[in-house]
């Protein structure tokens, strides 16, 4: 069974989901309560954005482990990415309940009180899961958006910069630096940012809007025309 598990997790690994679901369809023939495997095909189904499938599937894990706070904050993610917002809150407050410190259902609880626009709740909990958890980088990201939208622009830097040093390669990271440094006037530097996370990845949409809206504020038209050429490539290519 080992051998059938490792295939499995390199079939996941190389992407090839289908597959996998194929091998840990296998497994749980022969052993119903083998939990590697009914959280593999949960995770490529969610992949698959089949999250009727991958909710099953977690669900069959809680019959196992009913208070895996993990697996409950996986199923929360099934109802969110289908919409269902009451549902998802349900369960990360769930999860939270079982493990008041388990910083990726504070994360998520309190990115969808940002847009539902309760700032007060969504700052402590995203402060709470940077402490709970310092080295999760979607905390900090999370915390520096939360503080951008509150206009404390000081704690947007820190908390994004906290997140650059954890993850120097998460592009993102450098539109949110580069929406900061614009806040404070700070165009050049604000490029600079840009510019980097470009080169991470040049098909960042936001990243070269962004960088239009620098060279349309420096009245460098000829590159702000270029900025937006490869804003709507990046689109249509997504």
């Amino acid at each position: 069974m080992e051998e059938y598990i490792q295939n499995a997790y390199s079939q996941f690994n190389s992407g090839d989901f289908s597959k996998t679901i194929e091998i840990c369809e296998k497994i749980i023939e022969k052993e119903r309560n083998n939990l590697i495997a009914l959280k593999l095909i949960a995770k490529s189904y969610f992949i698959l954005k089949k999250t009727d499938e991958s909710r099953r599937f977690y669900q069959e894990i809680l019959k196992f482990e009913p208070k895996n706070f993990e697996v409950i904050k996986d199923i929360g993610n099934t109802y969110l990415a289908q919409g269902n917002k009451k549902a998802a809150i349900d369960c990360y407050e769930k999860s939270i309940s079982i493990d008041e410190k388990y910083a990726p259902s504070l994360t998520m609880l309190g990115n969808i009180e940002l847009l539902n626009g309760d700032r007060n709740q969504g700052l402590k909990h995203l402060i709470k899961a940077t402490k709970a958890d310092p080295r999760l980088t979607v905390a900090w990201i999370n915390l520096s958006n939360a503080y951008l939208m509150e206009g404390d622009l000081d704690k947007a830097l820190k908390s994004i910069n906290m997140a650059i040093e954890l993850n120097p390669k998460q592009f993102n990271c450098y539109s949110y630096l580069g929406k900061i440094f614009i806040e404070m006037g700070r165009l050049k530097e604000a490029e600079v940012a840009l510019e980097k996370g470009i080169q991470i990845n040049p098909r960042g949409a936001d990243l070269h809007y962004l960088l239009g809206l620098i060279a349309d504020k420096l009245n460098r038209m000829n590159k702000a025309e270029e900025a937006l050429k490869n804003q709507l490539n990046s689109i249509q290519d997504s």
